[in-house]
């Protein structure tokens, strides 16, 4: 599931760019940061200008505004508290909703009748409601979210949700099972924790939920199957409460995995920061040593860079193409509207070695690389030169002999500027990056030579 801002670039009244659309750079996330409705804020610099910023809603959405380069670093207690006050008054108006754990036992049993109002997004059992509501089912009840009782917000610019087809949620659940997970911290992917509950009597697999989506704890019981989590703080809306229960549930495992599906808008290095506080989290209230917990991030292939530069630990990309029932462009072929026509590029990042990961060989779509000992998609040859099946996009890449490696089939190697790209490329601009780069990389070596100079002086 997505949830949460997205970066569209910003415009001023006049149509020209907003200053805003400059890249931001994070200075700090600390719990005692000043606070909005959404939790800690985050330290940013954008073109010198150091202010705070909501997590979730970066473009200003919440109304939560602190310019450190104006009004200073140091939070005036007025200030704070009024935000901390608002911030109260947000979660217990939302807290009201949730019904008791007993409740939602004799709801998912059938001992009381219940509707759905979608106008209001709240449960109800007066059938007098002034709105057109849904009346429960089990089914329903129990997997509010692929049953499609909670309807995706796919069409807002806040809020985008979209959700594995089937055959994404048995790839991950059998890994997960395969691979020895018995609990599984879902962050953001309430499908998968959705199939796992329903799937646990046999495969024995706990999960707890993390979700931003306040609506679930309608459906789940708080702390023992949902938190009210946000993933771009690693903060809990409950407090305490929420973070002991989450701490109950992930010191009993004996192998814990974390399963993310985070935005696509959303910042890495957020994202990062949150499984590793996770995965800090584990091994801080196990009674005795933990290894890391094995890690399944959905995330685009062509975000594989950011991804392995912001985390601590090296991610694996599989080849298998993940596929949302409602996206646009990211479903299957036939099934999505305008699927593109090497598949989705969603693919999944993972701390196991690939050897570790099982794909469907069914239709194929994928095979196993004997040499890589991996499997991979069959568009995905295996190059000698490379020593490794190379392909990122789902197409067949082909070998360049004059760069070492391999490359799309449409594109050429180009004498003047030293590398291969499509046949119509901006030469200069791709010289001036090159040059840009190597006197970036002089300019840090030349840091670290004086730095080290410094030390042994």
């Amino acid at each position: 599931m997505h949830a949460h801002s997205t970066n569209a670039p910003f415009k001023n009244e006049d149509g020209s760019d907003d200053p805003r659309n400059v890249p931001c750079k994070i200075l700090a996330v600390e719990v005692d940061n000043p606070v909005c409705v959404h939790g800690p804020a985050i330290k940013m610099e954008r073109s010198g200008s150091v202010f705070y910023a909501c997590s979730v809603d970066r473009d200003g959405g919440c109304g939560f505004a602190h310019n450190v380069s104006k009004e200073g670093d140091v939070v005036g207690r007025n200030k704070r508290q009024k935000w901390e006050d608002r911030r109260s008054e947000y979660v217990e108006e939302n807290r009201k909703k949730f019904p008791s754990e007993d409740f939602l036992l004799t709801l998912r049993r059938g001992g009381v009748r219940a509707w759905y109002c979608r106008t209001c997004k709240t449960l109800i059992t007066d059938k007098g409601h002034e709105h057109e509501a849904l009346e429960l089912e089990s089914r329903s009840v129990a997997s509010p979210v692929s049953s499609g009782l909670l309807d995706q917000l796919a069409a807002s610019k806040r809020e985008a949700q979209f959700h594995f087809d089937g055959e994404a949620l048995d790839v991950l659940t059998d890994n997960l099972e395969k691979n020895g997970a018995d609990r599984v911290v879902c962050v953001g992917a309430p499908t998968i924790a959705e199939r796992l509950w329903k799937s646990s009597n046999k495969s024995g697999i706990k999960c707890l939920l993390l979700d931003f989506d306040v609506r679930l704890g309608q459906f789940f019981t708080c702390g023992s199957e949902w938190c009210w989590y946000n993933m771009f703080n690693h903060s809990f809306f409950l407090g305490a409460e929420s973070k002991d229960a989450f701490e109950t549930f992930i010191s009993g495992a004996e192998k814990l995995a974390i399963v993310t599906d985070p935005p696509f808008g959303g910042r890495v290095e957020l994202v990062s920061r949150c499984l590793a506080s996770i995965s800090e989290d584990w091994k801080r209230v196990r009674s005795k040593g933990a290894e890391e917990p094995i890690l399944f991030w959905i995330f685009p292939y062509f975000m594989e860079t950011k991804i392995n530069s912001a985390s601590s630990t090296p991610l694996h990309m599989s080849d298998y193409q993940v596929n949302y029932v409602n996206h646009a462009s990211f479903g299957s072929v036939g099934t999505a509207k305008r699927a593109r026509k090497k598949g989705s590029p969603v693919r999944f990042f993972t701390n196991l070695p690939l050897s570790a990961i099982r794909l469907p060989s069914k239709d194929g779509r994928y095979r196993f690389c004997d040499d890589c000992s991996i499997w991979v998609s069959s568009t995905n040859n295996h190059c000698s030169a490379c020593n490794s099946c190379t392909s990122k996009d789902g197409s067949t890449y082909a070998h360049c002999d004059v760069c070492s490696r391999c490359v799309k089939e449409s594109w050429r190697h180009c004498n003047e500027c030293g590398r291969c790209a499509l046949p119509q490329h901006p030469c200069e601009l791709f010289k001036r990056k090159k040059n840009d780069v190597a006197v970036s990389t002089k300019k840090k070596m030349k840091k670290k030579s004086r730095s080290k100079r410094q030390r042994r002086q």
